[in-house]
């Protein structure tokens, strides 16, 4: 009976250990998996920080266009008051009204 019960005892222990080799194998499969992918998204981030780079560097460029559009058009807004300010003063007319600060002209006609 003792070698019946080491048989047993044998086959027992070998059924666990075939078992823990196998999922062994399997979080071993799992893992590679996981670091393969960690490792390509890690590859893909210079890729993905250079296109942002030279989206953010687009976008400035962009902003300072449109900043310095923003001061030509102002400065053309003031040269048109400046304008109308000297025709009016020039030519003295006595019914005409000008508001060069919210750039409304208007005449009184008789």
């Amino acid at each position: 009976m003792n070698s019946w019960e080491r048989l047993t005892r044998y086959i027992k222990l070998l059924r666990k250990y075939n078992k823990l080799e196998t999922e062994y194998e399997v979080l071993r499969e799992y893992t590679k998996e996981q670091c393969f992918e960690k490792l390509i998204d890690k590859m893909g981030e210079p890729l993905e920080i250079k296109r942002l780079r030279e989206e953010n560097k687009r976008l400035r460029i962009k902003v300072k266009e449109l900043k310095n559009e923003l001061r030509v058009n102002k400065g053309c807004i003031s040269d048109i008051k400046n304008n109308i300010s000297c025709k009016v003063s020039s030519k003295k007319q006595k019914n005409m009204i000008v508001d060069s600060s919210i750039l409304k002209v208007g005449s009184k006609w008789e």
